[in-house]
């Protein structure tokens, strides 16, 4: 479902929340992680979503997303916390995008927008300057925000979605002017993101 401006109660709901491969073709890609309340039932407090896939849920507690991958972005190494990583290069500047998930939280949006606005040397937002600092989007038919931190050398851009117990991390993080060039490539590609079952 592609990427649009959502009405004022989706972002609400979501602020509320707050408070309390390669080519053109599809890459289908599992990232298998513990849906929030099967980890909870199995170790409370644990860092169980961050185990090798051998220790994970069983098929049906998994959660698979799919999307197109852009034919300049090269598949890269993941981290100790994505599941899927790229990198898209222009002479020497360098922009890394991941996609990472964990157990939704208590800690709120504004944390994870700020953590942003850090990493691209731009001011922090206050709770109330939150919902005119992000975009209200709908991402594979699930609430998130989309998030734009422009600084003098290094930009994050990207998105933040709910989606069955989980918090999702659309992230693109490098070289300023690559990633202002990159926007519009990083937005069809949150469009074409799915999930299922």
């Amino acid at each position: 479902m592609p990427i649009r401006r959502r009405r004022a109660w989706l972002f609400s709901a979501l602020l509320a929340a707050t408070v309390c491969g390669c080519g053109q073709q599809d890459q289908i890609r599992t990232y298998r992680v513990l849906k929030h309340d099967a980890l909870v039932k199995q170790n409370p407090g644990s860092d169980a979503h961050r185990r090798p896939a051998a220790q994970r849920a069983p098929d049906h507690l998994r959660v698979a997303i799919r999307f197109t991958t852009p034919a300049d972005w090269q598949k890269s190494d993941n981290d100790s916390f994505s599941s899927e990583a790229f990198e898209i290069r222009r002479g020497g500047a360098t922009c890394r995008i991941t996609i990472t998930d964990f157990p939704s939280d208590q800690a709120g949006l504004l944390k994870h927008v700020n953590r942003w606005q850090r990493q691209a040397a731009v001011p922090e937002v206050t709770m109330d300057q939150l919902a005119s600092a992000v975009e209200s989007i709908e991402v594979g038919g699930a609430a998130g925000i989309y998030v734009k931190a422009i600084g003098p050398k290094e930009a994050v851009l990207g998105c933040i979605v709910e989606h069955a117990g989980r918090r999702w991390f659309i992230k693109l993080r490098g070289d300023a002017a690559l990633a202002k060039e990159q926007e519009p490539t990083l937005r069809k590609f949150i469009d074409s993101v799915t999930f299922s079952h």
